[in-house]
């Protein structure tokens, strides 16, 4: 169970009142008993009115009632999940941390599986039923809905929850070529995505890159783009010839096909071919092809 908010040592002769009945209150939160969370909550009113974290727990009583909100439209489910994002989900986080996941993912479910959440409105984001199966914790069907929306390749949003459903379900090596092009795609985000992947590894490489002294010139807000190339030089035993580059390419994207065409080309020794991409990497991008050549020792 969790423990509330402030809870202090239990004290039979003071305490345990409040304590023990806001602890019925979040196991009814728990077991979605509206009438029950109901009658804890006036119980704890009454034993506690200044009990910490009484007007969360309140909200989430509130939110119990007042389930299902309105789901006829993607503007409605959009709503519902600004709302519970915004409101119910930090106060459910602040007096059942342990139990987040558990108390939210009915309501998420709830969403995902509205007729009216099947497809992407880029109006609506939040409404789409891929980013609501993630939020339930179904890695699965996020995958499968994907998979299904006219082109997800080319939208960021979509992508980043694919990315989120291939690790949670097979870790960083099944998302990897999806990632890369997110980076590209939409590296102003690359970031923030990073942060919900929360992978060792990729941390440790995303934090070696932004100190490895290049492209310093890149605005902050595209620097990300980067990070495919120097993965491939500086990890170039793991391949890059799976990564769907955006088209049309930006000079990012440019200097990762190239990268990709020389590491191929040096597995058959020296060869015209292989100095002319050296020439054409050089030409465009000085970094890229400044790190290429240290690295071979050139």
């Amino acid at each position: 169970m969790d423990q509330p908010p402030g809870q202090r040592q239990l004290d039979l002769f003071s305490d345990s009142a409040g304590i023990i009945t806001a602890n019925e209150l979040i196991e009814a939160l728990l077991h979605r008993s509206a009438p029950q969370a109901a009658a804890s909550l006036g119980k704890l009113y009454a034993a506690e009115p200044d009990y910490p974290g009484l007007s969360k727990l309140h909200a989430l009583c509130q939110a119990l009632q007042d389930w299902p909100y309105p789901a006829s439209s993607a503007k409605d489910i959009d709503d519902t999940a600004r709302w519970l994002e915004e409101i119910v989900e930090p106060a459910a986080r602040t007096v059942m941390p342990r139990s987040l996941r558990e108390f939210m993912r009915p309501f998420w479910l709830d969403l995902a599986e509205s007729p009216m959440a099947a497809a992407y409105d880029a109006e609506h984001p939040r409404a789409c039923a891929a980013g609501l199966y993630l939020r339930a914790d179904e890695p699965a069907k996020a995958l499968e809905i994907t998979a299904g929306l006219e082109d997800w390749l080319n939208l960021p949003e979509v992508l980043a929850w694919r990315i989120q459903a291939l690790y949670r379900l097979r870790r960083a090596d099944a998302c990897r070529p999806a990632l890369f092009r997110y980076a590209l795609l939409a590296p102003a985000s690359f970031p923030e995505l990073l942060a919900l992947l929360d992978d060792n590894v990729l941390n440790q490489r995303w934090s070696a890159f932004r100190s490895c002294g290049l492209w310093l010139d890149q605005p902050q807000q595209s620097v990300a783009e980067w990070f495919p190339v120097w993965h491939g030089l500086r990890h170039s035993d793991i391949p890059l010839d799976d990564v769907p580059i955006p088209k049309p390419l930006s000079r990012a994207g440019q200097a990762l096909e190239l990268v990709v065409r020389l590491l191929e080309l040096e597995k058959e020794g020296l060869s015209p071919a292989l100095l002319a991409e050296r020439t054409q990497l050089r030409e465009t991008d000085r970094d890229s092809f400044e790190l290429y050549m240290e690295l071979r020792g050139g």
